[in-house]
């Protein structure tokens, strides 16, 4: 975990010059751990900007903001970095306006184990897809395919999706009629395709 850590953070100082990262101005081990440091930029949760801006925001309020956070995941994925962890909690948005992903860990503390010894896991109910609670498949790119469009979803629903665990066994998740008519019809396509459950279902990458 100490070396993949080190690993995510040279990953991100590499790509200090995306939009919706916080540049790494230094890495550095001390204390028998290891750290990385970035700029500092006055925030609030992506949920709490939602619930400041009425609990929801139309296609049109929320393209701008959550376009440069789509082409910084392609490009970290290119990069071979994958962050199983993105959510209201972990994007921010700054006093500047911007969007931000923050919360990038070892794949261990996105990923729900049953072993001896495994690391406890922090995982979001509503945005973490199906394989990070222990089921066979593989987490890839795909996985933050689907935590995007849940994040998504709820911006543009104002409730959190059904959690992947529960939609295994009773899957209720839907575009409600009145949000459906005043989307794009590409909009709900996309959501439809990059919130399969099934990883093969799913779109794969950005």
């Amino acid at each position: 975990g100490y070396m993949q850590f080190i690993e995510i953070a040279r990953c991100l100082a590499r790509c200090s010059d995306l939009p919706s990262l916080f540049p790494v101005t230094d890495i550095f081990e001390s204390n028998n751990t290891a750290y990385f440091v970035t700029e500092h930029v006055k925030t609030i949760t992506m949920r709490e900007f939602l619930i400041r801006n009425g609990g929801s925001l139309t296609w049109d309020q929320i393209r701008p903001l959550l376009m440069p956070v789509i082409t910084t995941m392609s490009s970290i994925h290119n990069e071979g970095l994958i962050h199983c962890g993105i959510s209201p909690e972990t994007l921010i948005v700054g006093v500047d306006g911007k969007v931000r992903i923050t919360g990038f860990c070892v794949p261990d503390a996105r990923t729900q184990r049953r072993e001896i010894g495994a690391m406890n896991a922090q995982l979001f109910p509503g945005f973490a897809a199906i394989e990070q609670y222990g089921f066979d498949s593989g987490q890839g790119t795909w996985t933050d395919i689907y935590a995007f469009a849940a994040v998504l979803y709820r911006t543009l629903i104002g409730s959190d999706p059904i959690s992947a665990k529960e939609r295994m066994s009773n899957d209720k998740l839907m575009v409600p009629g009145k949000f459906a008519e005043a989307l794009p019809a590409y909009v709900i396509n996309g959501l439809i395709n990059a919130l399969q459950i099934l990883p093969e279902d799913r779109t794969e990458t950005v």
